[in-house]
């Protein structure tokens, strides 16, 4: 008989096994075969793909990471104990009355079940509360603590043995639980405690050294990704040295031609230049001709025909007079045609040969006033060299003020002024005491927290209470991992919940026995219930009660 599992707990339970046979998810492990890890009814009740369904148990398997196989494998029992049908075997009995019912033998109890349902049973009796099982004339006996009897039979006789023989061994089992472990079991279980805890060890180990690689995966390819960006930059910048050289290249040819041009430009402006000196020299030689023969036909006019005041002079006094006046004209024009007249002025060239010393004087004048003129600030260093020596020296003193701003340190905070009376070495040894006198004591600091009780020796751990400690936790990781397991139900049952088909497709596919099961199984989602608060809400009243309601059914 197969047993009734959820739709999320499947898929749970499908993580759990593909992490006990592959080890951590990865790629390489290739498609999940579903046939495996989910029931056939459990595909047909929702219109998903093969695909979706792989995809949802990869990402819970993706979860798993890190889990051994001997981890993996516990979670997997951890959830399946806790599934309805789970370590419950049904055999088909009735009553007196001659009702189909099923028995249901687990290591909690004895409970009957009526009809298809397998999940709630009605009532259940838990091994403390039944204190004989016989069977005799074809049937079973079965009586409780209160002295009640309830009697049945099986459908087949050929499992009669063996329900007779599943329920002592069970309570044998049962009662074995509760009674102290013997030194062989106990040191089984020291040898189990030290193999558990050399595990976490090793686990722990594997998990940093698993950590530290792919850290230092991480940081590899970190360093790759930024060999690959600096590779990219290197050839961005080589890119732009190209292309700057090539500029530059490009510069210097427009420079190098800029620079003949310039030079050509220049050359033709020397040219230009000469070729209008020389213009304006022949133009000067032309005016100063045609002034030489002007006056020459202005002598020979007056010599031809003199006027009235030579009249009375010879020729001699005539040639004498026009010898005289032609060096003038020639002196005139050797001024004007000489190109260097702008730098010896016919004053400074005459010189003391000329005869006359006060044109010097008066030459080197006019060039003094002339630099006077054009540079003015001569005349103010003229002038401040002949300062008297008291304003020249208190100009050009330095410029320390005499009362110098007190000193300060880097933080803004002033140092000690040095002009006060008393020097601050002074000070500091005023504070100093005299003699030999011990410094002053002061009591130590403690700080809060600092001053700790010694432990109380009297103060021992005994085996009770490590028992109890060790209870409580065992108690506090259940819940906890109850509490998760509920969780991750919850979140598997929210993301398929919407792909679930219509009843009236499911008909076809489903026998009625799944139905009641997903029926009951949702109703007691709704109220919370779980397969152990079912059975202890079957095990309400007393054993009496509970034998008569199982007569009336």
């Amino acid at each position: 008989m197969n047993l009734y599992c959820s739709p999320e707990a499947s898929v749970l339970l499908a993580s759990f096994a593909v992490q006990a046979m592959h080890g951590d998810c990865s790629d390489e492990v290739g498609p999940i075969d579903l046939d495996k890890h989910l029931p056939k009814s459990v595909i047909d009740q929702y219109d998903m793909s093969a695909d979706m369904w792989r995809d949802r148990i990869k990402r819970w398997w993706s979860r798993n990471s890190g889990q051994s196989r001997e981890e993996a494998e516990l979670e997997y029992l951890r959830v399946a104990q806790d599934l309805e049908m789970y370590g419950i075997l049904y055999y088909p009995i009735c009553n007196n009355k001659e009702t189909d019912l099923h028995l249901g033998i687990s290591a909690q109890g004895l409970g009957i079940y009526k009809g298809v349902n397998r999940i709630t049973p009605r009532p259940f009796f838990s091994w403390s509360e039944i204190k004989n099982i016989q069977f005799k004339n074809k049937k079973f006996h079965m009586k409780t603590v209160d002295k009640s009897t309830i009697s049945f039979r099986s459908r087949e006789t050929s499992i009669d043995s063996s329900i007779l023989d599943l329920c002592i061994g069970t309570h044998n089992l049962y009662l074995r639980r509760r009674q102290p472990d013997t030194l062989e079991v106990q040191q089984m279980r020291s040898q189990a405690k030290e193999d558990k805890q050399r595990r976490s060890a090793e686990q722990a180990k594997i998990a940093l050294e698993r950590k530290e690689r792919q850290q230092m995966e991480k940081e590899c390819k970190e360093l790759k990704q930024q060999v690959e960006l600096m590779a990219m930059e290197l050839m961005k910048a080589q890119e732009s040295i190209r292309k700057a050289e090539e500029a530059n290249d490009q510069l210097t040819e427009k420079a190098k031609h800029s620079e003949q041009e310039t030079l050509m430009l220049y050359k033709q402006k020397s040219e230009v230049e000469a070729e209008c000196n020389r213009l304006s020299m022949n133009n000067m030689k032309n005016k100063n001709r045609t002034e030489m023969i002007k006056n020459i036909k202005k002598w020979i006019c007056c010599t031809v025909h003199p006027p009235w005041p030579y009249s009375r002079m010879s020729l001699a006094d005539v040639s004498l007079d026009a010898n005289r006046k032609l060096p003038q004209y020639s002196s005139q024009n050797a001024l004007i045609i000489d190109p260097n007249w702008h730098h010896q002025t016919p004053m400074t060239q005459s010189g003391p040969s000329s005869g006359h010393p006060g044109m010097t004087t008066t030459g080197s004048y006019h060039q003094l006033q002339s630099l006077e003129n054009a540079h003015p600030s001569s005349q103010v260093m003229s002038r401040s060299l002949n300062m008297p020596p008291s304003s020249s020296s208190a100009n050009f003193s330095s410029p320390i003020p005499s009362n110098p701003p007190p000193q300060q340190h880097q933080n803004g905070h002033p140092l000690p002024s040095t002009s006060s009376n008393s020097h601050p070495l002074q000070q500091h040894n005023q504070n100093i005491p005299q003699g030999n006198h011990p410094p002053p004591h002061h009591p130590p600091y403690y700080g809060s927290g600092m001053i700790v009780p010694p432990p109380d020796p009297s103060i021992q751990i005994f085996e009770q209470q490590t028992i109890l400690m060790e209870l409580e936790k065992s108690r506090n990781e259940y819940e906890k991992r109850a509490r998760i397991f509920k969780e991750h139900l919850e979140e598997l049952r929210g993301d398929i919940d919407g792909l679930k088909r219509d009843e009236n497709v499911q008909n076809g596919q489903q026998n009625m026995q799944h139905r009641e099961h997903d029926a009951i199984h949702a109703q007691n989602v709704a109220h919370g219930f779980d397969k152990f608060t079912t059975m202890r809400m079957s095990m309400r009243g007393t054993p009496r009660q509970r034998a008569q309601a199982f007569d009336g059914m």
